[in-house]
């Protein structure tokens, strides 16, 4: 069934960046703006490759949209209350949502933080395998949004895993429960020309390891978190349509673990260009206007 909401005439035009943002030190990106990125940033993933192909193993790279090339990494997660499912002790629950306010992010600041409402106090970031023909165009919320300015970055080049391109919701990273609401909505438009199809995932305190401000500490199934492709009737296309996702529509892509997502621990809210089979990514994002869905 299409999650489709509505559409708005938007036609996209999104020029390739030359620069090696990310792995290497950037030039100056469109606008002026400093392009940015670099490893060593905070929070970086580690662990196995899911075997859907999902998040960084251990070659993969983390990098900080919009901090300087090689920023120091980030602090770790606090703790609230005792862990749960997943393993061990660790990072948990750092705030609880009131449902008063459920944007999440509209980049109307042009900057890399989330709104800071409701105890949400995160960051966005970009994740990748580090290959080495890998390019993110921009690692900077800037660009033609729904309602302003969006995020719009061309991925391509990427051939183990793929790229990433994240929004971690509390700082220092930890669970967010978000249990008063039933999904998350938002604007986007693009296309996946290799690689893909494009994922929306949710990474929780089930699926996100502790190194990242979750709980999980399995080496076969961190990082393979809760997940929908967007294909077929919800595909991108060159016009900004609004997606709505409910919890019960996002599934885990290992039938080792069938549970469903919880929102009371949420960690990540990300959107991943998937490679793999010898087919490198290729393909053009915007998104805008992130919300929970009452």
């Amino acid at each position: 069934m299409p999650l489709l909401a509505c559409s708005a005439n938007d036609p996209m035009s999104l020029p390739r960046s030359m620069n090696r943002a990310g792995n290497n030190a950037g030039g100056a990106a469109a606008g002026g703006k400093p392009s940015t990125g670099g490893s060593g940033s905070p929070g970086g993933l580690s662990g196995a490759p899911s075997s859907s192909g999902g998040m960084p193993g251990a070659t993969g790279g983390a990098h900080t949209a919009g901090s300087p090339a090689g920023g120091a990494p980030g602090a770790a997660g606090t703790t609230s209350s005792a862990g749960s499912s997943g393993g061990g002790s660790g990072p948990v629950v750092c705030a609880k949502s009131t449902g008063m306010d459920p944007l999440i992010d509209d980049f109307e600041d042009s900057n890399i933080a989330l709104k800071e409402t409701d105890g949400r106090t995160g960051i966005w970031e970009t994740f990748d395998d580090s290959s080495l023909t890998g390019v993110y165009s921009t690692r900077y919320p800037m660009g033609a949004g729904h309602q302003g300015v969006g995020w719009c970055t061309d991925v391509s080049g990427y051939a183990q895993w793929g790229a990433n391109l994240v929004a971690s919701m509390a700082d220092p990273k930890c669970g967010y429960d978000a249990s008063v609401y039933k999904g998350v909505c938002f604007w986007a438009k693009g296309k996946v020309t290799a690689g893909g199809p494009l994922i929306f995932a949710i990474g929780t305190n089930d699926t996100v390891p502790t190194t990242s401000g979750g709980k999980c500490k399995s080496a076969t199934s961190c990082n393979s978190h809760y997940e929908l492709k967007l294909s077929g009737d919800n595909a991108l296309t060159d016009s900004y349509k609004q997606y709505c996702v409910e919890w019960s529509k996002l599934a885990l892509p290992s039938i080792a673990m069938p549970k469903p997502l919880d929102p009371s621990g949420i960690v990540q809210v990300e959107w991943k260009f998937p490679a793999g089979a010898g087919v490198s990514t290729d393909g053009t994002i915007c998104v805008d206007d992130i919300t929970f869905m009452k």
